[in-house]
């Protein structure tokens, strides 16, 4: 059955059963905030499920647009390596608004799934699952439809919670909630995998088709579940899952919608069709998502909806790179995609021409950098060891060997000797600070000197001089220049050299280097007891990928995971947050060149105006003047008149819309051109605009709302804080947005609780106060008689603005304000820290959001009290202290019975070892905490010179393996490589010296085969 007929089946059955067929939502689900897209069917029935709309049906059926790519909901990094991810799925769905319930629900399920006249599955490949106590939809499943009771599986709370169930439905922490049964689909003993509920369940075999959710109860605050009035009931199916089994395949990616998608991908990339190329898997679901996307409204961009968007065609664009495609390939896939699904979405029909234009164009951005950008992930990925070899090695400090040297390398140009008999011989031994100081590179200052590099690092350097005679030196790196090699003789005698032009010179062969690294890093494998080196990607490449060369992070990711390298994810955020920084200081689309605009100044409406009519007097594109503006073009328009507020003394600029007709501007910020000229910087959303249109200006209400909460704010808040701290504090930067406040002082020391306590109080009294807000424009001399203070430090004119809020604050500002103080709602302060000697920085926040901020924090101490088992909020502190007495005494007790048991754990596993003549093997699987396998096995290893261990504990769904080996027999059997022969075995990794290494796996499963492979390897190698 082909994919189309199965999605018109299902309509047409739901439709006999007297449902309202209701066309698929948008994937922008324009009335709920939540969310970022469609990912559900039930999401345009949202409010009618709450009761807050009504239709004109009680039933109905959809075949409804998803997209999972993300926010909460992401599928996207695995998609195109499992059978079943996609970015973009159709949800089939029935749906009963207070009608049908349980009863009907499952026959309509069951009738359609197996009646002749539908899809006429075979009964017995059908298996179904209930909430644990949901004995009526058990009954009707064992009673009415005659399952047996053998494949009706029950399944209960498995999420760690109460009513945490895969079987129960929860929209929120309240509101409609209530359980679910779901079928499932037997693939058959050839697919591994087990039933729902067992250890197996995520395998292949068993695969869920249908889930029936009934929302049969209102959970309220108290956790109580009230029966609602007239219980409903939301169905899905999903279309490509179902497809899968109806033309018997395993994958998604089998049938016959996907099979001509991923033709048409091979064609377009120039390989041959295979089902084995993740990569064409990966473009033919991203031409489904990117291309509904599109036809939504959804363009690419650099936030919310269109960064999603642009993250899914970059990723397919460098899966087409990765085949070996360099062109531009990816829109042409619109047309193949338009025949399968076209009839279905006439949608894509009417706007492919618009498709595939966006979808060209964003190839094209990111084609200008991609290829550059593939090359510096290489460079970044051949770094990875040399990078981990300097942060694995600290600087060599010694203070009187360091000030020793500095007094004589000015001085010093050749090879001297020197005595240093005050120095501790034991720095020079095996595990001595010399053997882990960086090795960052050597110029040689001499030509009669040659170089050559030891295989093993822990030897040193050997230099050999014209005379040929060996020596070993040992690099300390005294700082950035200046590098010290001493020489270790026998004898006692040091010698040095100091090299006083840049180490960097030194890497000028890439040869050379990769010599050095090589055996700097056979040595701190050793050292650390690693069998390789960990393959971490830095943040700092991970963040200038895409920074600079457009590559979102999972599509740094998704590479990174074909090589089996992990993600410095840490050290990403930090240069995003830098980054961010950067941006606050310097705010979204300011102009990095004056604009050349000699016209009118803008008269500023935005005190008593939010929406202006006014003309365009100037438009840019970039820098450069332009007469018009098209859609898609990013620039800025200034008006002769505008409410939009241009950034300022620290608050910043106003967002909205500039509109004339269908033709609409996004104001993304507003910056002043000239002191008295404001641009309105942003992009052409829609239609085009020219200069000298009239257009009608309007700023974004709820953001200006907000700004001018926090901006009021921070006038009571400097006065408070004033009057609290000494009149000392004086503002040295702000930030004023619509989330937070943020405000920097002059202040000697941190602000403590009960300052920042006391200052709270201020604010929020003059809150209450409730007191006018006033504006009044006068001389900087008469301004300078009120005693107002300049809070922002603005250049001012001769005539200035004072704000005024009642006996509270008196201050010279030009931003927008609340009316009255009580506008302003709740204040809250919510960090403070040091930024610099004698600055601090207060963030706070207010309204809204300060209510966000206490509601957030009055339910982490209502799960606090939960958790601690706390009758009051008085009790909690008692009893977190009990909780850390009572732990801290079972660690004891636990060490201590850990103890004992690996002593008697390994008399006994030796005594049972398996004899193979040269040595004496224990393999095991024990039951032991992960951490308690080393103890054992050093244990083991020390009471035999002819032991080869490997124990195995299985904790949490994770293997743990440690292998010793004793050290006679190291020559020929290594613990490093037995462990990692097992690790790859289960899934997992790991390494370590010679004599002792550990590992882990998540194959549990494998386990048990995997032990019983070490014996006959053993044997080849003794």
């Amino acid at each position: 059955m082909k994919t189309a007929e199965l999605r018109q089946k299902f309509l047409k059955f739901f439709e006999s059963k007297g449902h309202q067929i209701v066309p698929s939502s948008s994937l922008v689900p324009h009335d709920d905030p939540t969310l970022l897209f469609t990912n559900a069917g039930m999401n345009q029935f949202k409010d009618v499920f709450l009761g807050f709309d009504k239709r004109p049906y009680n039933r109905a059926t959809t075949a409804q647009k998803c997209v999972r790519a993300g926010g909460k909901h992401n599928d996207l990094e695995n998609v195109g390596y499992t059978a079943r991810h996609h970015t973009f799925f159709e949800m089939m769905g029935n749906f009963s608004f207070g009608d049908y319930f349980k009863h009907d629900a499952i026959k309509f399920a069951w009738e359609f799934l197996t009646s002749p006249e539908w899809l006429n599955l075979p009964k017995e490949k059908l298996l179904a699952t209930v909430y644990a106590e949901d004995d009526e939809a058990y009954n009707i499943w064992l009673n009415e439809i005659g399952l047996p009771a053998e494949k009706i599986i029950r399944i209960g709370d498995n999420k760690g919670g109460r009513y945490a169930s895969d079987n129960f439905w929860q929209m929120g922490d309240t509101g409609p909630c209530g359980p679910c049964t779901e079928i499932f689909y037997d693939h058959g003993e050839h697919i591994w995998g087990g039933p729902p509920g067992s250890a197996e369940e995520d395998g292949d075999r068993y695969i869920e088709i249908w889930n029936n959710v009934f929302m049969q109860f209102n959970r309220d605050e108290a956790g109580n579940m009230n029966p609602l009035p007239k219980p409903s009931v939301d169905t899905g199916m999903g279309l490509e899952r179902m497809a899968a089994v109806m033309q018997h395949v395993n994958s998604n990616y089998e049938i016959d919608l996907f099979e001509n998608l991923l033709k048409a991908a091979a064609r377009e990339t120039g390989v041959a069709f295979s089902m084995e190329i993740p990569s064409l898997k990966v473009i033919a679901d991203h031409i489904r998502a990117c291309s509904f996307l599109i036809a939504d409204g959804v363009m690419p961009s650099n936030e919310g909806r269109g960064y999603v968007l642009r993250r899914i065609i970059r990723r397919a664009v460098r899966h087409g790179y990765k085949l070996g495609q360099k062109s531009a390939f990816f829109y042409k896939l619109v047309p193949d995609l338009v025949k399968e699904m076209g009839d279905a979405y006439p949608e894509l029909k009417e706007k492919q021409t618009h498709i595939m234009e966006a979808l060209r164009g964003e190839e094209a951005r990111f084609a200008q950098t991609l290829e550059t950008g593939m090359v510096l992930f290489e460079n970044a990925v051949n770094s990875i060891e040399k990078d981990w070899v300097w942060a694995q090695l600290p600087t060599l400090d010694i203070p009187d060997l360091t000030e020793k040297l500095n007094s004589r390398i000015a001085q010093q140009t050749q090879l001297k000797e020197m005595q240093l008999k005050d120095l501790n011989p034991e720095l020079f031994q095996d595990g001595g600070r010399f053997y882990k100081s960086v090795l960052k590179g050597f110029e040689d200052a001499y030509d009669t000197v040659k170089i050559q590099f030891a295989q093993d690092f822990s030897g040193g350097i050997s230099i050999y001089t014209a005379s040929k005679v060996p020596v070993r030196f040992f690099p300390i790196q005294l700082n950035k220049e200046i590098l010290l090699f001493i020489n270790y003789q026998p004898q006692g005698t040091y010698h040095f050299a100091l090299n006083k032009n840049s180490w960097r010179n030194f890497f000028a062969n890439p040869e050379v280097e990769k010599e050095i690294c090589d055996s700097i890093v056979h040595y701190l494998l050793k050292e650390n007891g690693l069998s390789e080196v960990p393959k971490l990607l830095k943040g700092e490449h991970i963040f200038k990928l895409y920074d600079t060369y457009g590559f979102p992070y999972d599509l740094t990711a998704d590479m990174a995971r074909e090589l089996g390298i992990e993600l410095d994810e840490e050290g990403f955020n930090r240069e995003m947050e830098a980054q961010r920084a950067r941006a606050r200081a310097a705010q979204n689309f300011k102009a990095d060149t004056q604009l050349a605009y000699e016209g009118q100044d803008t008269e500023f409406t935005g005190y008593t105006e939010r929406k202006t009519e006014a003309k365009i007097l100037a438009l840019y594109k970039g820098s450069e003047p332009v007469d018009e503006l098209a859609e898609g073009d990013s620039g800025a328009v200034v008006l002769d008149r505008t409410p939009f507020y241009a950034e300022s003394g620290g608050q910043i600029g106003d967002v909205g819309y500039i509109s004339a007709g269908g033709n609409r501007f996004e104001v993304r910020d507003t910056q002043k051109i000239k002191a008295a000229v404001h641009g309105q910087f942003g992009i052409v959303v829609s239609g085009r605009l020219k200069v000298g249109d009239s257009i009608t200006a309007e700023i974004d209400n709820d953001i200006r709302n907000a700004n001018m909460r926090n901006h009021s704010a921070t006038h009571l808040m400097h006065k408070a804080l004033r009057d609290v701290l000494g009149s000392h504090v004086e503002q040295k930067g702000s930030l004023v947005t619509a989330e937070v406040t943020r405000f920097d002082i002059s202040h000697p020391q941190a602000v403590s609780a009960e300052e920042i306590a006391e200052v709270e109080r201020r604010v929020n009294a003059a809150i209450l106060a409730n007191v006018e807000v006033k504006a009044a424009l006068m001389s900087m001399e008469d301004a300078q008689k009120t005693g107002a203070m300049m809070l922002f430090g603005e250049k001012y004119g001769d005539e200035v603005r004072v704000l005024q809020m009642g006996d509270f604050s008196t201050e010279l500002c030009g931003g927008t304000h609340v009316s009255r103080t009580g506008d302003i709602g709740l204040f809250k302060i919510i960090s403070e820290g040091g930024i610099a000697a004698g600055i601090r920085r207060i963030e706070a926040i207010t309204g809204l959001n300060a209510l966000k901020w206490a509601q957030g924090q009055e339910r982490l101490v209502r799960d606090i009290i939960g958790e601690v088992k706390a009758q009051t909020e008085k009790d909690v502190l008692a009893k977190i202290q009990a909780h850390a007495a009572q732990s801290k005494a079972l660690e004891k007790e636990l060490a201590k019975a850990k103890a004992e048991l690996a002593v008697h754990a390994g008399a006994k596993l030796l005594d049972n070892a398996k004899d193979l003549g040269a040595a004496k093997l224990v393999v095991a699987q024990i039951d032991a905490e992960a951490g308690a396998l080393r103890d054992i096995v050093t244990d083991l290893a020390g009471k035999s010179d002819n032991a080869v261990i490997l124990l195995a504990a299985v904790n949490d769904g994770k293997a743990s393996l440690c292998a010793g080996v004793s050290k006679p027999l190291t020559a020929k059997v290594k613990a490093g490589d037995l462990v990692k022969f097992v690790a790859e075995q289960i899934g997992g990794k790991g390494g370590g010296r010679p004599d002792l290494a550990q590992a882990g796996g998540t194959e549990v499963d494998k386990l048990p085969e995997a032990l019983n492979s070490v014996a006959d390897w053993i044997k080849k190698l003794l």
